[in-house]
């Protein structure tokens, strides 16, 4: 049934939210701020942009004309919204899950990593980063293109 297999799913995906985390690191999408919930050393951020700015990544990432990444915008939003409720029975859209939401619609990335390992420090004041596994440095890019 259409259940089970969602279970089935959700178990997969949970499994390897959990075995990322055992080696550190960023988990991306994947409903982790639910899976992940209160695991101590976890900081849940989401990132949102208004839909304009989006498809202007998008256009500018993928060629795309715009019609077509405005439809990809709206498509993604929608899917992963099935998705986090058909697997797990919540919202993703909800802010309650995370502890920084984040509009970059007018922040180059590295203001957004500034942002977020400020947090985190505040977050986790006796955090040290592992050798080659640091915050610093500049990331290249420029979220507001």
């Amino acid at each position: 049934t259409e259940m089970s297999a969602n279970r089935k799913i959700a178990a997969e995906n949970t499994q390897h939210v959990l075995a990322a985390v055992d080696k550190g690191g960023v988990v991306l999408g994947r409903n982790g701020a639910l899976v992940l919930g209160k695991v101590v050393g976890a900081m849940h951020i989401r990132l949102i942009a208004p839909l304009g700015k989006r498809i202007e990544r998008v256009i500018h990432t993928t060629g795309l004309p715009a019609s077509e990444a405005a439809e990809q915008c709206r498509a993604e939003d929608r899917i992963r919204a099935e998705m986090s409720q058909a697997l797990y029975r919540w919202n993703p859209n909800s802010d309650e899950s995370y502890d920084l939401v984040i509009n970059t619609g007018s922040m180059t990335y590295q203001q957004i990593v500034d942002l977020i390992v400020d947090m985190y420090q505040r977050k986790y004041p006796g955090y040290q980063s592992l050798p080659g596994y640091g915050f610093s440095g500049n990331t290249g890019h420029d979220a507001t293109n």
